[in-house]
């Protein structure tokens, strides 16, 4: 149930709306960020957590789901998403603003978490706040989660992760930062990033992406994208 609930949490996400950083601020922020982006960076999934609004996706969920007060999924949600709100707003007062899941080919299936905080952050009860979350809702076993501070992110994930990311060499990305831009009102940004070598094994393997498409072949989908 536990999981039904965080895959509506994250679509309702989606449609909530508050306001956004300026303009001067996340030119800022994906500079940044540029430091974690390596050649085989092949994803990334941006929340902007200032604009969430817990309230109107539980109200969205029980208009969709036809929940009635009393019924066990309204009572379950309900109570799922105050927890939802409290862990939020304390992330907020401690200085968080949002998070970036980055998926590189290096750390294949996995990926690593880059929080993104305000100029008065307080990294100390951040990190201690993250930590205590981890440990309650069982993300990761304490012994494999490890996180570290670097300028304006908190840098987190399993402890092998981690490491790697301490060496990282990034690379210039300039579809990267295009791509964070050109939705950058968005509450959720999931963004395919393929290189121009994945794109390449992409063309190679699947040389049709759909057996009713036989005269669509994938190379001219996928070739010229660099982002999506």
């Amino acid at each position: 149930m536990r999981k039904v609930m965080v895959v509506l949490l994250l679509l309702g996400v989606m449609v909530s709306a508050a306001a956004g950083q300026t303009g001067g601020d996340r030119s800022a922020q994906i500079e940044q960020l540029g430091r974690f982006i390596e050649e085989d960076t092949y994803a990334i999934i941006h929340v902007d957590v200032q604009k969430v609004n817990i309230k109107a996706i539980f109200d969205k969920c029980v208009e969709v789901g036809q929940w009635e007060e009393q019924s066990d999924y309204y009572q379950q949600f309900q109570e799922f998403s105050q927890k939802i709100e409290q862990l939020i707003y304390t992330f907020r007062q401690t200085g968080g603003r949002g998070l970036y899941a980055i998926f590189s080919g290096a750390d294949f299936p996995g990926f690593f978490v880059l929080v993104d905080t305000s100029e008065e952050a307080d990294f100390s009860r951040l990190s201690r706040f993250i930590e205590n979350t981890n440990q309650e809702l069982n993300v990761v076993d304490e012994d494999e989660f490890d996180q570290y501070r670097s300028g304006r992110f908190l840098v987190m994930g399993l402890a092998e992760t981690i490491g790697r990311v301490k060496t990282i060499k990034s690379a210039t990305r300039p579809e990267v930062g295009a791509a964070l831009a050109a939705a950058d009102e968005a509450t959720v940004q999931l963004l395919f990033t393929p290189s121009a070598d994945q794109r390449r094994v992409l063309e190679e393997m699947l040389p049709l992406m759909y057996e009713e498409l036989e005269t669509m072949p994938v190379g001219a989908i996928i070739k010229g994208m660099q982002w999506l």
